[in-house]
C-alpha cells in the first residue's frame, strides 16, 4: 500500500507523492497555450515566470537588479550570473568522477546525471535557484524566461520539477526542462530540451491567424483535408536552434495510413513574416480546455452495475467477461461506462463528425456488442495497470476517457486501425475499429494508452525521425509489459498484436517483421528531412523503433521480472523531454535503474544492447557502414533541395521485378540501402505530392535518367558498396 500525500507549493503548482514506479504530472500540458494566454493555471493562479536578468539570480531572490517587469535594468552583461559557471570537471569532482553527462551537437548540456548544487532543495523556487551554476552549459542568459509546471515525488524520495520555456508572451514548443532532486535533497540530475541563447522575441505579428490558415490552405490546395480554426494560436518554435516566432495552425492529417498507428492530425508552423516552416504530425489538438467541459460530471448521477455475458473471439472461441456498466435512472438506460474510473464507451462517428455524444447503452443490460465489450475490457485493464503503478487515467489526475468504437472516416468507411486522438472536450479519447481485432490486443490498447501517458507526462512529443521512433518503441514496450503482467497472452517472444490472429512486430526478432536489429541494418531507414507518414512513415517511427524495443527483450532475457521492466520504463518517461534522442535516452534508463535500486548489472546489460543497435555516437555514420551476411550496399547523393521534398529510393530485383529495399534521402541529402546480393534495377522519385513526383531510373551510362529504358542493372555483392551518381 502506497501512502500518498500532496503539497501545494508556495505559488499553487501541485507536488504529488506517489508510488516510485511512475511520476504523475500536475497539470496537462496540452493546455498549457490557452492557460497561458488566459494568465491562470490548473489552480486558478498565474504561473511563476523566472526571468534571467544581469546580475541576478534565475529566480529573482537575492537580486541586485531591478524586479521581473521592470525595464530599467536592460543592461546585458555576461557576468549576469553571480554563481560561478560550472563545467564538466566541477561536475565531475561533485559526483567523484561518476556523473553521466550528454551534450547537444552544438555543446549544449542535454541530460546530466550526477549533482550540481552544493544546497538542499527544499522546492521549485530552490530548484530554479541550482541552476545559476549551470546556466551556460544550459544555454540560459540574461533575459531567458521560464516557469514551473508541476512537481512529482515518489515513494523512494525523488522529487522531480518540471519548467517550461518562455519567448515573449508564449511558450516555446518541446522546451521543457527537469531538475531531479535526490532523496537527501541534493540534485541528482536534469534533462534539458530549452533553446540556448534566445535572442529578443518579436513584438507583435506581422500576419494575422486567418492569414497564417489561408497559407496553409493554398500550401495543402490539393488535399481533402478538416481545418480547425478555433486552436489556431501563437508558439514559438525552434529549428536547427533559431526560434521562431509563429502561429500553429491545426488541420487533419493528410497522409494518415490506414495500416499503421497514426497521429490523428497535424499541426503546421506559420512564421510572422508568413513564411511556412514545416508541419508536424500530433496526436492532439493541444490548446483543448479540459478543465472547462467538466467531462466527470457525466458520471454524476449513474449507478454502478455490473454486465457478465459471453462474447466470441475472432478464432470461434468463447470468454466469459464482467465489465462495470452505469444504470441512468432518469432515463432507465444502461450505459457502458465505468463510474469509478469514468471511463465510458461511444460512437467514434458521433464524437468526430458529428460533434455529439453517442453514447453506447443498453435498455435492458442485454444485447451489447461484442466487440465493443472485449475493447471496453481491455482498456479497463490499461487502466489498472498504470493505475497499480499511481497514474490514474492518462495523465494522473482521473482525466475521464472516452473509447470511441466503430472507428471510420467522414463516409462511416471503418478504418483499419487503432489510435489515441487526444483531448477532446475534456475526454482522453481513442479509436477503436470492427476492421480489426486489435480490440482483443491488451498490447495494442496499452500501445495507444502509453502515447497518451507519454505526450502528457514528456510536455508534448515530436513524432517523426529519431524521437518518433522512440516513441513508438516506449507503447510497444509498456504495451507488451502490460499484457504479459496482466497475464493476457501466452506469447514469449514479444509479438505486437499476435491475439488478432495477425501479428504485426516482434521486439525479439525485428528483420522477420521487416525492422531492423541495428542503425544501418537492412531495414534500417534514415530521420527524413520532410516527415510524411505515407511516404516515409513520419521518417521511420513504425520501422525503427525496434531498436530500442528490443532492448526490453535482453533485459528479460537477463532476469528483469516484469515488475522491475515496467518500473524501469516508465521511471525513465519521467526523466527524458520531447526531444530527447538515443544518448539521452541511455543515461536515462541507467539512471532509473538506480533511482528503482535494481540489479546493477542491468545497467551493463543496456549498454551492451545499445552498443550492438550502434545507438550512441555518431548515428549518421553507423547508418552509412552496417553490413550483413548476404548483403551489399548502395549509396548515391543528392542536392538538399531534393531531400527537403518527399522522396523514395527503392531497388527491385532485375529478375523478379520484386522490391528489395525502400529508401529515402536523410535531412543531409545522403541516400545509403542494404540490399540482398545480385542484380537490382535502382529507381528514385521525389516531388510535393504523388500528383508531380519525378521518377529517375539509373542507367547504365552511370547517370539518372526518366525513362526505364535501358536500365542498368546493379551487381551487388556481399560486404561491397555501390556507389551511384548523385542527383541534382
Amino acid at each position: 500500500m502506497y501512502n500518498r500525500t500532496g503539497i501545494i507549493s508556495r505559488a499553487g503548482c501541485s507536488l504529488i507523492s506517489k508510488n516510485k514506479n511512475i511520476r504523475i504530472i500536475t497539470m496537462a500540458f496540452l493546455f498549457m497555450a490557452v492557460l497561458i494566454a488566459l494568465g491562470i493555471s490548473a489552480c486558478s493562479q498565474q504561473y511563476l515566470t523566472f526571468e534571467l536578468k544581469p546580475n541576478e539570480y534565475l529566480m529573482g531572490e537575492g537580486s541586485i537588479g531591478a524586479p521581473a517587469g521592470d525595464d530599467s535594468n536592460e543592461v546585458i552583461s555576461e557576468n549576469f550570473n553571480n554563481s560561478k559557471q560550472l563545467d564538466e570537471n566541477d561536475i565531475q569532482e561533485m559526483n567523484d568522477g561518476k556523473a553521466m553527462l550528454v551534450y547537444s551537437k552544438e555543446g549544449y548540456l542535454t541530460f546530466l546525471k550526477g549533482r550540481y548544487y552544493d544546497e538542499k532543495i527544499e522546492d521549485y523556487e530552490d530548484a530554479v535557484k541550482s541552476l545559476n551554476g549551470v546556466a551556460s552549459l544550459i544555454g540560459l542568459k540574461a533575459g531567458s524566461e521560464f516557469f514551473c509546471v508541476f512537481g512529482e515525488k515518489d515513494d523512494d524520495g525523488y522529487t522531480y520539477y518540471v519548467f517550461q520555456q518562455r519567448y515573449g508572451n508564449v511558450t516555446v514548443r518541446h522546451a521543457t526542462l527537469r531538475v531531479v532532486i535526490g532523496p537527501d535533497g541534493y540534485t541528482a540530475g536534469l534533462s534539458n530540451s530549452f533553446t540556448p541563447d534566445l535572442g529578443i522575441a518579436e513584438e507583435a505579428p506581422a500576419i494575422t491567424a486567418r492569414d497564417a490558415e489561408n497559407i496553409v490552405k493554398t500550401l495543402l490546395s490539393g488535399y481533402d483535408i478538416t481545418y480547425y480554426g478555433e486552436h489556431t494560436s501563437q508558439v514559438a518554435v525552434s529549428i536547427h536552434d533559431v526560434t521562431y516566432h509563429a502561429f500553429v495552425v491545426y488541420t487533419s492529417n493528410p497522409s494518415a495510413s490506414a495500416s499503421t498507428f497514426d497521429m490523428m492530425y497535424y499541426e503546421h508552423f506559420v512564421s510572422y513574416d508568413g513564411r511556412y516552416l514545416y508541419g508536424l504530425p500530433v496526436a492532439t489538438l493541444t490548446t483543448d480546455r479540459k478543465d472547462v467541459n467538466k467531462a466527470s460530471e457525466y458520471f454524476k448521477n449513474l449507478e454502478q452495475k455490473t454486465y457478465t455475458g459471453t462474447v466470441t473471439l475472432h478464432d470461434g472461441t468463447e470468454k466469459n467477461l464482467t465489465v462495470p456498466v452505469a444504470y441512468s435512472r432518469s432515463d432507465d438506460i444502461y450505459y457502458l461506462a465505468d463510474t469509478a474510473r469514468m471511463i465510458i464507451v461511444a460512437d467514434y462517428y458521433g464524437m468526430f463528425f458529428a460533434d455529439r455524444f453517442d453514447f453506447i447503452t443498453s435498455k435492458d443490460n442485454t444485447g451489447w456488442d461484442h466487440n465493443h465489450l472485449i475493447t471496453y475490457h481491455q482498456y479497463i485493464n490499461a487502466y489498472d495497470f498504470y493505475n497499480d503503478m499511481g497514474i490514474k487515467s492518462v495523465d494522473g489526475f482521473g482525466t475521464p476517457i472516452m473509447v470511441c468504437v466503430d472507428y471510420c472516416d467522414k463516409n462511416r468507411v471503418p478504418v483499419d486501425n487503432a489510435c489515441y486522438t487526444g483531448m477532446h472536450y475534456g475526454w482522453a479519447c481513442f479509436g477503436a475499429s470492427k476492421a480489426n481485432n486489435y480490440g482483443e490486443c491488451l498490447d495494442v490498447v496499452c500501445h495507444e494508452y502509453t502515447h497518451a501517458v507519454t505526450t502528457s507526462s514528456m510536455c508534448g512529443m515530436i513524432y517523426s525521425n529519431e524521437t518518433g521512433a522512440i516513441n513508438e518503441a516506449y507503447s510497444d514496450i509498456v504495451g507488451n509489459i502490460c499484457e504479459m503482467y496482466m497475464g493476457s497472452t501466452s506469447d514469449l517472444s514479444w509479438l505486437v498484436a499476435e491475439n488478432s490472429g495477425k501479428a504485426m512486430r516482434s521486439m525479439s526478432n525485428p528483420n522477420s517483421y521487416g525492422q531492423p536489429e541495428y542503425i544501418g541494418d537492412r531495414f534500417y531507414v534514415p530521420a527524413a528531412a520532410v516527415p510524411d507518414a505515407e511516404y516515409n512513415d513520419n521518417g521511420g517511427v513504425h520501422y525503427n523503433n525496434s531498436l530500442l524495443s528490443q532492448v526490453a527483450c535482453k533485459l528479460h532475457e537477463a532476469g528483469m521480472s516484469l515488475e522491475e521492466q515496467r518500473s524501469t520504463w516508465v521511471t525513465s518517461i519521467s526523466l527524458i523531454t520531447p526531444r530527447s534522442g538515443y544518448d539521452e535516452l541511455y543515461v536515462a534508463l541507467v539512471m532509473s535503474i538506480e533511482t528503482n535500486g535494481l540489479d546493477s548489472k542491468y545497467k551493463s546489460i543496456i549498454k551492451e544492447a545499445f552498443e550492438a543497435a550502434r545507438l550512441l555516437g555518431d548515428r549518421g555514420l553507423a547508418a552509412s557502414a552496417g553490413t550483413r551476411p548476404g548483403c551489399g550496399r548502395i549509396s548515391f547523393k543528392v542536392s538538399r533541395e531534393i531531400a527537403e521534398k518527399l522522396n523514395l529510393m527503392i531497388a527491385y530485383n532485375a529478375s523478379t521485378g520484386e522490391s528489395v529495399g525502400t529508401t529515402w534521402a536523410d535531412p543531409d541529402g545522403n541516400v545509403s540501402m542494404l540490399i540482398p546480393t545480385g542484380n537490382v534495377i535502382a529507381a528514385f522519385a521525389y516531388g510535393t505530392a504523388e500528383t508531380d513526383l519525378v521518377w529517375l531510373f539509373y542507367s547504365p551510362d552511370g547517370v539518372w535518367q526518366a525513362s526505364n529504358e535501358n536500365t542498368m542493372y546493379i551487381s551487388v555483392s556481399e560486404g561491397s558498396v555501390s556507389a551511384l551518381s548523385p542527383i541534382g
